[in-house]
C-alpha cells in the first residue's frame, strides 16, 4: 500500500510540475508491445511552431513550451500467433495445455519431482485411475474377448499383449510427442481460447527545458480482463480428420475404423509403429478398445482439470483487474537544419532535416502477473526497471509531407521472483504444477520504424502514420535454488516474440492551444504474441 501511495505521489508531481514530449515506447509485454499515449505526431517534440516558422509558413516565432494530453483507449485481442508463426488461440500461443504432462511419471526414479515438494494426492490418484482404466479398456473387445494375434508358424491365436505405451504416463506422453504437429495436439491437450480486453485512460505531459532539450512523462490507469474456455481436444469434433465410412458419433476417436493399426492412427497422432508388441503382430488395437482408452483419459483426467489445477494452487478463474500502468520518463533532443535551394537573389528554404534522440527509463509502478492465476497478465514490464534509447530523423518539406525513420531499444534490468511457475518435465506447456525462486534477466526489446506526417494538409486537420517492427530477444532465467527437476531452458526458448503494427491518426487543431484527435494501432504480423488492436481518442492542451 505504501509503495502504491509513493507511486501515485510521484506521478502527480511529474504531471503537475515537470516540463515534459513523446517518442515510441516498447515494452516487455507481448499483449501490448508498443503502447500509444497520444494522437499527436510522436516525433514533433513541441517543435511544430518553430518548424512552421523556419519553413516560412508562418510570420511569427512562437515556441511551444508545455503540453498535457489525456487519452482514453480501448484494446482487444481474440487470437495471436505461436512460436512458429501459426494462428493460435491466445491460451495456446506458448503451446496447448498438456494435462498428461501435469501428472507424476510412473517411474519413481525419474527426476520429475522438485526438491521440497510432494505430488498431491489428486495427481497420484488421477494417474493411477487413468492407468487402471486403460488396462481394463485395452482388454475390452465387445463380445469377442481380449484382442488376439497369430504368431508366425502357429495355427492358433493368442491374446495380444498390452502395448508398452499404455502402461505408464511416460508411454502415453510418447504418443503425443512422436511426429506431433500443431493440428495433432489432441491426445491429452486442452485448447484455451481467451478474450483479452484492456481499457483505461493514459496521460502524457511534455515540456521544453531549454533550447533543443526537453523531458517527457507518460503513465495511465487501465483495466484488463481475460475470459477463457478450456476445450478438451479429444472431445472436440474435427471432421477434417475423420475417415470416410466410419461411425458418425461426436467423439473424434470413433473416426478410427475398426481394426485400424495404430502405427498410423489418422485421427490422433502420427507414430512410427509404437504398438508393435510382437515380431509379426499387427499392432492392432480394436476401435472399440481405443474408444474406451480415450474415454478413460477424458473421464479420469481431462474432466478433472479444475481439481488438478486447484490441488497445485493454479487458479483458472477469469482475470479482471485494474491497475496503474508503468511510468515512462525520458529526456529528448531535436534540432532542425534548413535544406535550401538557390533562387535568383537568395537561397530559399525548401525543407528541414530534423534529427532527434531520446533517453529514458521505465519505473515499474504497474501490477505484475500473479504466479497462481493462470490467466493473469502484467500491466507493464512485470516489475522490471528498464532503460531505453531511441534515435531517428525526419525530412519535413515545405510544400508536401514529413517522413523519416527511427530505431531504438529497451534494456531491462534483472529481477528476482520468489515464486515463479516452472516446468518440471520437458513435455509441459502453458500450466505448471510447481514454483521456485528465480532471477529473470529479460532480453532486450528493440524496434525500427518508418513515419510520415502531413501537418495541416486540410485547414486545421493533420494526419500521420507509422509502421513499427518490434522484437524481444531471449530471456535468461537463473534458478536461485538449483534443482535438476526444473527446466528453465524451456521457458527461455519460449521467451522471444515479435510484432509488426501500423499506427494511423487524425488530429484537428481547435485553437492554437487545444487539439483533439483519434488514433488506431492495427496489427500486421506477430510471432508468439497477441494480435492486439488499440483505439484511442485524445485531447491535448499546448502552451
Amino acid at each position: 500500500m505504501k509503495q502504491t501511495i509513493r507511486s501515485l505521489t510521484l506521478i502527480i508531481v511529474l504531471l503537475c510540475n515537470s516540463k515534459t514530449f513523446t517518442s515510441i515506447i516498447t515494452t516487455l509485454n507481448k499483449t501490448d508491445p508498443a503502447p500509444i499515449f497520444t494522437c499527436d505526431f510522436p516525433y514533433d517534440y513541441l517543435y511544430v511552431n518553430e518548424k512552421e516558422f523556419k519553413k516560412g509558413r508562418t510570420n511569427y516565432d512562437d515556441p511551444l513550451c508545455f503540453n498535457f494530453v489525456v487519452s482514453p483507449f480501448y484494446q482487444r485481442a481474440n487470437n495471436g500467433k505461436d512460436l512458429n508463426g501459426n494462428y493460435a488461440q491466445l491460451g495456446d500461443i506458448g503451446g496447448k495445455l498438456n494435462i498428461l504432462a501435469f501428472l507424476p511419471f510412473s517411474d519413481p526414479t525419474h527426476p520429475d519431482l522438485p526438491k521440497g515438494y510432494e505430488f498431491t494426492q489428486e495427481m497420484l490418484d488421477d494417474r493411477d485411475n487413468l492407468l487402471g482404466c486403460i488396462r481394463l479398456a485395452y482388454n475390452y473387445n465387445g463380445t469377442s474377448g481380449v484382442p488376439t494375434f497369430t504368431p508366425p508358424n502357429a495355427t492358433e491365436a493368442i491374446p495380444l499383449p498390452i502395448a508398452e505405451q499404455l502402461k505408464t504416463v511416460e508411454g502415453l506422453i510418447s504418443l503425443q510427442d512422436t511426429g506431433r504437429t500443431v493440428d495433432q495436439e489432441l491426445f491429452g491437450f486442452f485448447s484455451v481460447p481467451i478474450k483479452y480486453r484492456k481499457y483505461g485512460v493514459r496521460f502524457e505531459t511534455n515540456a521544453k527545458l531549454f533550447a533543443d532539450v526537453g523531458v517527457t512523462a507518460q503513465t495511465g490507469v487501465a483495466k484488463i480482463s481475460q475470459v477463457a474456455v478450456f476445450y478438451d481436444q479429444i472431445n472436440c469434433p474435427l471432421p477434417q480428420q475423420c475417415i470416410p465410412g466410419t461411425v458418425n458419433t461426436p467423439n473424434c476417436a470413433t473416426c478410427i475404423p475398426s481394426g485400424t493399426n495404430l502405427s498410423q492412427p489418422q485421427a490422433l497422432v502420427t507414430l512410427d509403429n509404437p504398438f508393435q508388441t510382437q515380431p509379426d503382430s499387427s499392432g492392432v488395437v480394436p476401435d472399440n478398445a481405443w474408444y474406451e482408452i480415450l474415454n478413460c483419459l477424458s473421464r479420469d483426467v481431462m474432466n478433472r482439470l479444475q481439481d488438478l489445477a486447484a490441488s497445485t494452487n493454479n487458479g483458472l478463474c477469469n482475470f479482471n483487474k485494474t491497475s496503474i500502468e508503468d511510468l515512462h520518463v525520458e529526456l529528448f533532443w531535436r534540432r532542425a537544419f534548413e535544406i535550401q535551394t538557390p533562387s535568383i537573389n537568395e537561397c530559399l528554404t525548401c525543407g528541414l532535416f530534423i534529427p532527434f534522440a531520446s533517453f529514458g527509463a521505465d519505473i515499474p509502478t504497474a501490477a505484475k502477473s500473479h504466479p497462481d492465476q493462470f490467466l493473469s497478465v502484467p500491466f507493464g514490464n512485470n516489475g522490471h526497471y528498464a532503460l531505453r534509447f531511441n534515435a531517428g530523423f525526419t525530412f519535413d518539406f515545405t510544400q508536401t509531407i514529413e517522413f523519416g525513420g527511427h530505431a531504438g531499444l529497451a534494456y531491462f534490468l534483472p529481477r528476482k521472483h520468489e515464486e515463479y511457475r516452472m516446468p518440471n518435465n520437458m513435455f509441459q506447456a502453458a500450466m505448471y504444477p510447481f514454483k521456485t525462486a528465480v532471477e529473470v534477466k529479460p532480453g532486450a526489446t528493440w524496434h525500427v520504424g518508418l513515419v510520415m506526417n502531413a501537418y495541416s494538409f486540410m485547414d486545421c486537420l493533420s494526419f500521420w502514420g507509422e509502421y513499427l517492427y518490434i522484437s524481444h530477444e531471449h530471456d535468461k532465467i537463473r534458478l536461485l535454488n538449483p534443482d535438476n527437476a526444473f527446466k528453465p531452458g524451456l521457458l527461455e526458448c519460449q521467451s522471444p516474440w515479435s510484432a509488426q503494427v501500423i499506427n494511423l491518426a487524425l488530429n484537428y487543431d481547435v485553437s492554437r492551444n487545444f487539439k483533439v484527435g483519434a488514433v488506431m494501432q492495427l496489427p500486421v504480423q506477430e510471432k508468439h504474441a497477441y494480435k492486439t488492436s488499440t483505439y484511442m481518442i485524445s485531447t491535448e492542451f499546448v502552451f
